[in-house]
């Protein structure tokens, strides 16, 4: 389970804004007053962070799989630690992980009212992962992103007097760009680093991204099949080493 800084989150609803979803709508055997439960979980143990992925309080998980306290806390037990996180005082579960274990649910033996509520609940959640508030902070952290690698790309390119592209080495054209070894989507915490790159032509960027490549272990195994440099590695290496990653 990670430790995160409880500042790094924020309720995603408050008094200006609520889920939007329209109860009427629900199937005629299911009471609303339920399926209003299941809402004000949603709003009220919902968090995000500060790029924008959202969390889920684990207090508010029996009302959102539609059980009980200590059936949500046995499910708990099915949930990875890596989408599990401590949040000062809180215990937050990762979204996706929230809505699979909500489609297991679904899927199981179980009464036809209990599911319809759990679609419900399903659906509600896509509402809050789809949220004005959140998309807000996704997109500020899509333009610090490009904007963090337009800085790196200079400093890098002037900074080691490059003018080939770091694994074919063809020479850079107009379209060079910094690659992120570790993804930044995997690895936030390491967008800002200037090592934790290279600078690559965008037709090796397209390689890459269509083979998935997410570090420098699939970096490198690529840069082996493609017949490609792998002369970042030592250097990369020994920066996870001295700064201690």
């Amino acid at each position: 389970m990670q430790n995160e800084s409880k500042n790094q989150l924020i309720p995603v609803f408050n008094t200006s804004h609520s889920i939007d979803y329209n109860l009427d709508s629900i199937s005629d055997i299911l009471h609303k007053p339920t399926a209003q439960k299941i809402i004000n979980s949603w709003e009220n143990g919902t968090l995000v962070d500060n790029i924008g992925q959202v969390w889920i309080i684990s207090d508010f998980l029996a009302q959102i799989w539609r059980t009980d306290n200590s059936t949500a806390y046995f499910l708990l037990r099915y949930i990875s630690p890596k989408d599990r996180a401590n949040f000062g005082e809180y215990d937050c579960i990762k979204y996706s992980a929230v809505v699979y274990m909500l489609s297991e649910l679904i899927q199981r033996p179980i009464s036809h009212k209990r599911r319809e509520y759990l679609r419900v609940s399903e659906k509600i959640g896509i509402k809050v992962r789809d949220s004005d508030p959140v998309e807000v902070i996704r997109f500020k952290y899509k333009e610090f992103i490009e904007e963090t690698k337009k800085r790196l790309k200079q400093q890098r390119i002037k900074e080691f007097n490059i003018s080939f592209d770091e694994l074919t080495g063809e020479t850079l054209n107009k379209s060079a760009e910094f690659h992120h070894i570790r993804r930044q989507s995997i690895y936030p915490n390491m967008i800002s680093l200037l090592w934790n790159g290279v600078i690559i032509n965008k037709e090796t960027h397209d390689i890459i991204t269509a083979r998935d490549i997410s570090d420098e272990y699939d970096l490198k195994n690529l840069c082996n099949d493609m017949g490609w440099s792998i002369e970042w590695v030592d250097f990369y290496e020994e920066c996870l080493d001295r700064y201690g990653f």
